[in-house]
């Protein structure tokens, strides 16, 4: 099972993505994300719901919030490459949401919340850059996927400062980095709520990890009892093969993309 290729990118069931001009193309991690991502907790103190896209690319992830959460009424992609964010734009204006979403160029490690046109989030999302290798990657290519572009603990730090009191930070990363990420959200004061382990193939080690946090929630007081739900961890397996088969997609798999892939 794939996405459907067309000329000038990938059709999906609600909207296109065009993606020639981004270093990063659109691939599995994005719609990953995209699909997995639990929508944010409801808020009580009048913040407007509104979501941030950090490293849009083609803006793929953001078209996938704007599908699955019509509460959203503002979702802003960045990304430091002025190509990427023409396109994203491009891909948002065609799309059936186009009026909630916009992307800027800027860069994260020192935008500012009026440089992103809000004062904080509900829902923050990232397909982060983290290859640490590649003098052979065209210079804007490794811009877009080597982590020393945007640093894991910077990533999660300046997330978390931007969230709304119980705001929702998602992201996916090799599995190797999970227990990191893990580390510094909580040292940031993030619950993580899920952990979705991925593989390609039944026989195959796990590659990726899905993590989503929690932001504190607002208390009656400073003595007030803070809940916390236990974390819900799974494993995500993506076909039925085995090493040697082409195998299917995954009735687990099927499930979370089926809303937005055309051929299953």
């Amino acid at each position: 099972m794939r996405m459907k290729q067309i000329a000038e990118g990938f059709a999906f069931k609600q909207f296109i993505v065009s993606h020639a001009r981004c270093a990063m193309k659109v691939g599995t991690d994005g719609v990953l994300l995209g699909a997995w991502v639990q929508p944010p907790a409801s808020d009580h103190e009048g913040n407007e719901p509104c979501a941030l896209d950090i490293g849009t690319g083609s803006g793929l992830i953001a078209l996938m919030l704007a599908q699955r959460f019509p509460q959203l009424t503002r979702i802003v992609g960045i990304d430091i490459s002025a190509d990427a964010v023409a396109q994203a734009n491009e891909n948002f204006a065609r799309s059936p949401w186009h009026e909630r979403l916009n992307a800027i160029e800027a860069d994260f490690r020192s935008a500012a919340p009026a440089d992103m046109r809000l004062a904080r989030f509900r829902l923050i999302v990232c397909n982060p850059p983290f290859f640490t290798g590649g003098k052979d990657m065209a210079a804007e290519r490794a811009a877009a996927r080597q982590s020393t572009t945007l640093p894991l603990p910077l990533l999660i730090a300046k997330a978390a400062h931007l969230l709304q009191p119980a705001g929702t930070l998602a992201i996916i990363i090799p599995c190797h980095q999970a227990t990191e990420a893990i580390i510094h959200a909580a040292a940031a004061g993030l619950h993580l709520t899920r952990r979705t382990d991925v593989r390609t193939k039944p026989d195959k080690p796990l590659t990726r990890a899905l993590l989503q946090w929690q932001a504190p929630a607002p208390t009656d007081g400073e003595n007030a009892t803070i809940e916390r739900p236990p974390t819900l961890h799974s494993t995500l397996t993506l076909t039925t093969s085995h090493q040697s088969e082409s195998g299917e997609a995954s009735p687990e798999y099927i499930a979370l993309i089926q809303d937005f892939y055309l051929h299953l």
